[in-house]
Order: C-alpha cells, then sequence, then structure tokens
C-alpha cells in the first residue's frame, strides 16, 4: 500500500478490524465477485467519512491509488 502512496491514515482505515481482513474468511469462489466490491466499497466509505469528519478535501488521486491496489485481486 506504501509503494502506491496510499497515506497511513488510509491504510490504517483500511486494517481495522472488520475491513480488509474480511477477504481472508471468504471462500476463494466468492472472493472477486463478492468479497472484494464489498470489502472496496466499505474501505471506499470510511475514508470518505474519515476525510469529511477532519474537514479535509479528498484527495483527486484518492480513486487512482486504491484502484491500482485493487488490481492485485482481480
Amino acid at each position: 500500500m506504501e509503494k502506491l502512496g496510499i497515506p497511513d491514515a488510509e491504510i490504517k482505515i483500511a486494517m481495522v478490524f472488520g475491513v480488509f481482513d474480511l477477504l481472508t474468511v471468504l471462500p476463494r469462489s466468492e472472493l472477486e465477485e463478492r468479497g472484494v466490491p464489498f470489502v472496496r466499497t466499505m474501505i471506499m466509505n470510511l475514508i470518505h467519512d474519515h476525510y469529511f469528519e477532519k474537514g479535509e478535501e479528498l484527495d483527486a488521486q484518492l480513486e487512482e491509488r486504491w484502484d491500482k491496489f485493487w488490481e492485485y485481486f482481480m
């Protein structure tokens, strides 16, 4: 994640218990169709909420860097 330029705050959000680790309990056959889209949406919602609560603007490259991260799973 760091190599893709994902900020530490966003990494911490993704790594909170019950977010990214959900992918470890799903059958491999469900990862691409259901697991990754669900977790991806959850992470993006949490990141948006984080920046909104802090009163900060969303980074223009937010979607782009996370798209690069999720390419690994597709």
